[in-house]
């Protein structure tokens, strides 16, 4: 069985650190930022457009810091893996979560998907078996590549005997992402229709 991770194979998933980390320091940023703003406003006695546009910045950072925390954590959940019958599965381990609310509700969510990752992937690479959440790859409708990853349209078939279409937007780099890759144009719709 072959498993294409976002981190190496033997490598632990970091993902509750990072996003409860990642959060924690977004949200912090954002506060030190408001502060420094409202203590340079009052010293310099900036005009309030000048400080709203401050203000409209800093939330900007915010808003764009947050995307790419999304992006990197959701890079981390997914997982890919072919099995020896040449069938190609997609997991993606939060998306049979139940999200909690709240920052603790959050953070305990983070570390049930780090603990599922963990048990998936050496559910694949131990006992060669494919987790029952996986989705298997019928054909791809479209396959794009971009410089920071990769966007699929693909027709999935789920263990429950479901069968829909999907689309995913894939970040950052996978162990042996040319061979995936490959394996993506092996399935794309005009060569298996």
């Amino acid at each position: 069985m072959k498993v294409w991770t976002p981190t190496e194979n033997g490598e632990k998933t970091h993902y509750a650190g990072m996003a409860v980390l990642g959060i924690f320091g977004i949200v912090a940023l954002a506060m030190l930022m408001s502060i420094a703003l409202a203590v340079l406003s009052i010293t310099l006695g900036m005009s309030k457009t000048l400080i709203f546009l401050f203000y409209l910045l800093g939330t900007g950072v915010t808003v764009w810091l947050a995307f790419l925390l999304g992006r990197r954590l959701h890079r981390e959940e997914i997982l890919f893996c072919l099995d020896e019958q040449d069938r190609l599965f997609i997991i993606q381990a939060g998306m049979y979560m139940d999200y909690r609310r709240g920052i603790w509700g959050y953070s305990r969510t983070s570390i049930e998907i780090q603990k599922k990752i963990e048990r998936m992937k050496k559910q694949m690479l131990i006992e060669h078996k494919v987790p029952a959440i996986a989705m298997q790859i019928l054909k791809v409708e479209r396959l794009k590549e971009r410089t920071d990853g990769f966007t699929i349209v693909c027709h999935v078939h789920t263990g429950d005997g479901r069968a829909f279409r999907r689309k995913w937007t894939v970040s950052g780099k996978y162990e042996y992402e040319e061979e995936l890759l490959w394996q993506f144009r092996r399935r794309l719709a005009y060569k298996n229709p």
